[in-house]
Order: C-alpha cells, then sequence, then structure tokens
C-alpha cells in the first residue's frame, strides 16, 4: 500500500494484496465430530486470491470558509473458488468491483457559531459476477451477475446552548436497489430475478452536558423506518470522568442492525439469501 499527499488538502491512495493457501476438508460420514469413519482428508489448492484498492480524497474551501470534502474510492477483487470436498470447483472465480463516492459539506456555523449545520450525500455502486467455467449441464448455476447500488442523504445540525450543553439532530435516508442475472448449466438458460429495493429512513437527536467539576453526560435516541422492516427505536446513555491520564465511562444502549442487501438477496456464489431476516437488536451494558 502506498499514499501520497497532493498538497495541503489532497490525498491519493494505492493499495494491493494478493494471497494464495490450501484447504483441507474431512468428509463426515454417518457420526459427526467421529474422524473414526470419515473418508481420507481431501485438498483443494484452488484458493488465490487478489485485491487492489485505488482511492482519492480532497478539501475545498467553499463560501462562508465551509469545508467541501469529496472522497473516492474503487476496489477490485478476484477471488479463487476451492468448492466442497465432494465436488470441488476447479475453475470457479469470483469477481467484485465497487465504486464509492462522498460528498460532505461542513461544518456551517450559523448565528454566530451557535448552530453548525453539515449536509452529506454518498453513492455506492457493487458489481459482483460468479463464473464456474467447468460446470457441466445440470440444474445448479454456471454464471450470475449481481448489480447493487445505494444512494443515501444526511444533514446534521448542532446547537451550542453554552458551554456545557450541546444538542444534535440528524437525518438519513437512503435507497438500496440489486438486479440480479443468473445463467443455468442446463440449456445456457438466462433468468432474470425481478429488482429488489428498499429504503430506509433515519432520525435521531443526541445531547451532552458537562456536570458536577467536568463529569460528561450524553444521552441519545434514534429511530428508524425500513420500507420492509417496520420501525426501530435505538435509546442510548453514557457518562464519562477524566481522571488525569485515564478516564472512567460507562455506556448503556439499545442497539439496532439491519440486514444488507447481500445478505438479503444473497451474491449467487458464496452467501444464500434469506428474503425473511430481520433486524438484529442488542442491549449493550
Amino acid at each position: 500500500a502506498a499514499s501520497s499527499q497532493c498538497g495541503p488538502s489532497a490525498w491519493v491512495s494505492l493499495g494491493y494484496q494478493g494471497s494464495h493457501g490450501n484447504y483441507t476438508y474431512y468428509n463426515d460420514q454417518e457420526t459427526f465430530y467421529d474422524a473414526g469413519d470419515d473418508l481420507p482428508n481431501l485438498s483443494r489448492s484452488h484458493n488465490a486470491a487478489d485485491h487492489g484498492e485505488l482511492g482519492a480524497k480532497a478539501i475545498w474551501k467553499t463560501l462562508f470558509s465551509t469545508p467541501l470534502e469529496t472522497t473516492l474510492r474503487l476496489h477490485g477483487s478476484r477471488r479463487q473458488l476451492p468448492g466442497p470436498a465432494v465436488a470441488p470447483f476447479t475453475k470457479a472465480n469470483t469477481r467484485d468491483l465497487q465504486l464509492l463516492s462522498r460528498f460532505s459539506l461542513g461544518d456551517w456555523h450559523l448565528a454566530q457559531d451557535a448552530v453548525w449545520l453539515s449536509l452529506a450525500a454518498d453513492l455506492l455502486l457493487m458489481r459482483h459476477h460468479f463464473s464456474d467455467p467447468g460446470r457441466e449441464a445440470g440444474f445448479l448455476t454456471k454464471e450470475a451477475r449481481s448489480l447493487a447500488s445505494q444512494v443515501g442523504a444526511e444533514s446534521r445540525l448542532r446547537y451550542l446552548w453554552n458551554l456545557q450543553h450541546e444538542t444534535e439532530v440528524f437525518l438519513r435516508f437512503q435507497h438500496e436497489a440489486m438486479l440480479q442475472h443468473e445463467r443455468m448449466a442446463k440449456g445456457d438458460l438466462l433468468e432474470k430475478p425481478p429488482l429488489a429495493s428498499h429504503q430506509q429512513l433515519g432520525l435521531g437527536s443526541e445531547h451532552k452536558a458537562e456536570l458536577f467539576n467536568g463529569w460528561l453526560f450524553r444521552l441519545s435516541i434514534r429511530g428508524d423506518v425500513d420500507s420492509t422492516l417496520g420501525a426501530m427505536l435505538s435509546p442510548q446513555a453514557g457518562v464519562l470522568k477524566p481522571l488525569g491520564v485515564c478516564e472512567l465511562r460507562a455506556n448503556a444502549g439499545k442497539y439496532q442492525r439491519l440486514p444488507t442487501m447481500e445478505e438479503r438477496f444473497g451474491d449467487q456464489s458464496l452467501m444464500v439469501p434469506n428474503e425473511d431476516l430481520q433486524a438484529e437488536s442488542s442491549l449493550n451494558l
């Protein structure tokens, strides 16, 4: 990996990672976890992977000295698939390409620096390709392609009440869509499943306060509405006390994580689709 700073407000980075290894399989028979009745282990060396990434970032000054930050990242990878021991893949591979761009404006200082406003928009494009040229005629997938896009926009507004209190409110909207093409080995039948898409809307607020000789308190609440999963609420609270070079902190909250597009609809190679996935919920202390 390498990076270079082009002037005081621009950066360019380039990275590559390659790997190669062997898989060893143990084919269980009648009883699991009992090696006595297993078939001899089989090894597969079809496990090479290449990853490359190119990134660029620039910060521009706009009106009222508000910085405009632009980020562009291109990531490509190619990975060979060893396959299961009973049906090894001899030529199967996947190729992925991701393009991420993000534009953010802020912080925009208003009302004599009492109000800070920031705006951001992002675009993510993903292309996934699975191919198994050695696949014989049958009902299994010989070639699959998926295209996914994600468009998002968010706004954050922070109000400074005084030196001890500040409140931040944010709003985010996100739209995701995926289109899959699948070619079957039997007769090279080309299938085009319908376009899968959904929308998410998030709204939240956080208040920070400094009380009682340096004790910092944080209280926040976030609500998310998903077009397929419904509404979710995530309250959180925390406290922090600086103690010289150390800190004493405690946090409690309920967290929600929505399934990704690949988790819902799969990628036709390594990830099995499950459109009935629900949001993950956890209570952290």
